[in-house]
């Protein structure tokens, strides 16, 4: 089973990989997520214990997130284009955080190593793309992606996961691979550019920090430290002479984060006026279009999501979707928390730390994009919630 599971990490970054059963797409995660509920109801045939645990307030929070996409599509113009968005960025993805946290036994690290693994096969083959300088117009990196923030969030929680097992890594054998895997995924990181993802990406690692303050190493937390400050001095310090660096910290006109900021006004007068079911899933592009006559000539017209994730559920799920959104990540930290706060060994609540870390960093980058309505980022977040809830559940009960 942990095969599978670990298979459909792998498959995340390729997410756009299709086949079409009856006319419908079915993408590769889909694919991989139903070999799994297979496996899962042959078992449950087969009359194997399956354990599963979730608090009313998590069972709740999903109800309601689903049920909100729902109603928000039914209640506006339907597409069969949304029917498709419902399917792959909120049925499936919830399915496969359901299904792992129905497997999840004892070992949480074996998911995150792969989840590290995938970001690390996306940082080699990225490598191929920078040697052959296959760069976007303006200079950045994207590799197979459509956008180099794509890419960005795709490579930060496997820096975040590497530097957290180079420290929690018992034996030395295993340190020189994810030493060296900080430094490739750290190269990549660079060349995409996306100083919304390195800003979250620096505050993911504060958080780490600062949750195990009083259990690192004095060495070892000086050390991370000046490394830290290091990448984060050297990314400056490359990046000052940009002209992306020039146009926002002058906040020109057209700079990204003016551009942001005209598409954020927008998103308010739409949320405004459909409030409070929202404009239904994946019609953000067509309604921000309509809206132009209300403000000066757009900045940026292909806009297919509002650049925060706030807005986008607020938009497409409505209240309720974005009460159950709520409710789930209010269920993820208090049960991570109790972890945090018990007399557990250094390991589990670093796992712990991780975990909450790796959910500050979508986030916290959720202020200027969207990781959630993406194919891979659905699924990265019910994942990641699976294993929070899991972890927490698996050490109250041993």
């Amino acid at each position: 089973m942990e095969f599978f599971f670990g298979a459909l990490f792998l498959s995340l970054p390729f997410s756009y990989l299709r086949i079409k059963f009856y006319s419908i797409p079915f993408y590769l995660p889909e694919l991989m997520v139903t070999m799994i509920g297979a496996l899962f109801l042959f078992r449950i045939r087969q009359k194997e214990d399956i354990q599963f645990s979730l608090d009313k307030t998590m069972l709740l929070g999903a109800l309601f997130f689903l049920g909100g996409a729902a109603l928000s599509f039914l209640t506006n113009p339907l597409s069969s284009a949304g029917l498709g968005i419902l399917k792959a960025w909120f049925v499936f993805p919830m399915l496969a955080g359901v299904l792992l946290l129905a497997r999840q036994r004892t070992n949480t690290a074996a998911p995150l190593l792969f989840w590290l693994l995938s970001s690390g096969f996306v940082a080699l083959v990225s490598t191929l793309y920078l040697a052959r300088h296959l760069l976007t117009y303006d200079g950045r990196l994207e590799a197979f992606f459509t956008s180099p923030n794509f890419l960005a969030i795709t490579i930060a929680p496997g820096i975040l996961l590497a530097l957290a097992f180079f420290f929690l890594e018992d034996g030395e054998k295993f340190q020189p691979i994810f030493l060296f895997l900080i430094s490739l995924l750290s190269l990549i990181l660079f060349f995409t550019h996306s100083y919304s993802v390195w800003f979250a990406l620096f505050l993911s690692l504060g958080c780490f920090l600062f949750l195990l303050k009083k259990e690192w190493n004095r060495t070892y937390m000086a050390l991370l430290c000046i490394g830290v400050i290091l990448t984060v001095g050297t990314f400056v310090l490359l990046e000052s002479g940009s002209e992306k660096w020039h146009s926002l910290i002058s906040l020109q006109e057209r700079s990204s984060l003016q551009s942001r900021i005209m598409i954020w006004n927008a998103s308010g007068k739409i949320l405004h006026d459909s409030f409070p079911l929202g404009i239904g899933v994946g019609r953000f592009q067509a309604v921000y279009l309509e809206y132009q006559q209300y403000f000066p000539p757009y900045l940026e017209w292909a806009v297919p999501e509002p650049h925060n994730l706030y807005l986008a559920i607020l938009l497409q799920t409505g209240v309720l979707g974005s009460l159950g959104f709520g409710m789930l990540l209010f269920g993820f930290f208090s049960s991570l928390r109790k972890v945090l706060s018990s007399s557990l060994a250094l390991r589990d609540r670093a796992f712990a730390a991780l975990l909450i870390s790796l959910m500050v960093l979508y986030l916290v980058y959720g202020i200027f994009d969207t990781p959630y309505f993406k194919t891979d980022l659905a699924y990265c977040f019910w994942l990641l919630l699976a294993l929070g809830v899991g972890f927490s559940h698996i050490k109250k009960t041993s």
